[in-house]
């Protein structure tokens, strides 16, 4: 089908990429193309459908959108420092500049949102009024999060869940769809997401080599061994877990979330440790006691090495159990803004959510719409097509705002 509408959007993962390409070819269908800006070399060897075009330096001279800058995720993690972040925001954005001048762009799609590729993105929107529509994991199986005003606390959820109510849902289609949930959940011991963490491929060596060869600036200038120690980090070096028997109840459950977490760095004034003290206190005052259980994502041995810390001096069990089995028998949880929280609600139980999340509003109707309306039907996971029917609502959502 013939088109002359696009969209643009940024992706800094291979995994990111292959997503954008999954949209191909139901996105024609309604007559859109997708061009996507990447800073994976590893992208062109790959006959995806969308429009590929590689990023590169763009020398910088001054701090351009020092405020700006100073939001992005790569300075709140330390993985770039404050020139080499204003490096990677000017190439996008002049990059985009370049890709406006050809095409004739008619919106963004945005993942996530707080990186500096991204927040370049919404800041040419904002100049050139073009519509954006934002994605991001939703840590349900087979759905997606998918927003016109962001992600976490800057979605339209955050700012008004009222906005689900103009949603509808089967009471049947959700309780089939909870009785697979659980089943699911119950033999899948480990998140998708914490196992793509963990892997280390020939495609993240071949894009290391497009950083230090081809100039192309990168997300993560840390030193490559540092790295590489992470993605084959094992926290079990320095970390013993408890033995403990959840089935006798009589304990509050903190799940942690992975210490550079945009739901932390961005979304809470307390971090993992803050919250455990929280806990603590809590736990002592109604005298039950603490499960704490590490993110299975987590690759930061500073992080491990300071949980060992505090086993060694707080009274609290250190677990590994599947979370839905600690959460069955807990007598409350105590989260940040995890997907574990989200997870306690599903299935009734008390949750305190510590952070700035739109969970915290959710009345088990508003749950219940959420899970079956909001979110959209594809999986980031998989390798199949999404679906031309999953492809137009977001398109509407883009349109209606809904």
């Amino acid at each position: 089908m013939a088109t002359n509408k696009f969209i643009l959007t940024y992706a800094d993962t291979l995994e990111k990429v292959k997503f954008f390409n999954r949209f191909y070819p139901a996105i024609q269908e309604i007559g859109y193309e997708i061009i996507v800006l990447t800073n994976r070399i590893s992208a062109l060897m790959f006959n995806y459908n969308p429009t590929i075009k590689i990023v590169k330096k763009e020398n910088v001279s001054r701090y351009p959108y020092v405020d700006i800058l100073f939001q992005a995720r790569e300075l709140k993690d330390n993985s770039l420092t404050q020139e080499e972040t204003a490096t990677l925001f000017w190439s996008v954005y002049k990059e985009v500049l370049r890709v406006l001048d050809k095409f004739q762009v008619d919106c963004f799609f945005i993942f996530g949102g707080l990186s500096a590729p991204e927040l370049a993105l919404r800041r040419i929107a904002k100049e050139y009024n073009i519509k954006t529509l934002f994605f991001e994991l939703s840590n349900i199986p087979g759905k997606i999060f998918v927003d016109p005003s962001g992600t976490n606390a800057e979605s339209s959820l955050y700012n008004d869940i009222s906005r689900l109510d103009v949603y509808t849902y089967s009471a049947e289609e959700y309780q089939t769809w909870k009785d697979h949930y659980l089943r699911k959940k119950e033999q899948i011991k480990i998140p998708q997401q914490a196992l793509k963490r963990r892997q280390m491929n020939t495609f993240y060596l071949i894009d290391h080599v497009g950083f230090l060869l081809f100039c192309i600036p990168s997300e993560d200038n840390r030193p490559f061994l540092r790295k590489l120690r992470r993605k084959l980090y094992w926290r079990k070096k320095i970390l013993s877990y408890d033995e403990f028997d959840v089935k006798k109840g009589g304990y509050i459950f903190f799940p942690m979330q992975v210490s550079n977490d945009t739901q932390l760095l961005f979304h809470s004034n307390v971090g993992n440790f803050e919250a455990i003290e929280y806990s603590i206190s809590l736990a002592q005052k109604e005298r039950k006691a603490l499960l704490v259980k590490p993110h299975p994502a987590e690759t930061e041995p500073a992080e491990i090495m300071k949980l060992a810390e505090f086993k060694k001096k707080y009274e609290m069990f250190i677990v590994n159990l599947p979370s839905l089995e600690i959460l069955k028998y807990s007598d409350r949880v105590i989260t940040i803004n995890s997907t574990v929280g989200l997870e306690a609600l599903i299935v009734g139980k008390k949750v305190e959510f510590l952070g700035r999340t739109f969970y915290k509003y959710l009345t088990e109707e508003r749950l219940k719409k959420y899970i079956m309306s909001y979110l959209i039907d594809f999986d980031y996971f998989s390798d199949s097509k999404i679906p031309l029917s999953s492809v137009k609502q977001c398109i509407m959502r883009l349109e209606t705002n809904y």
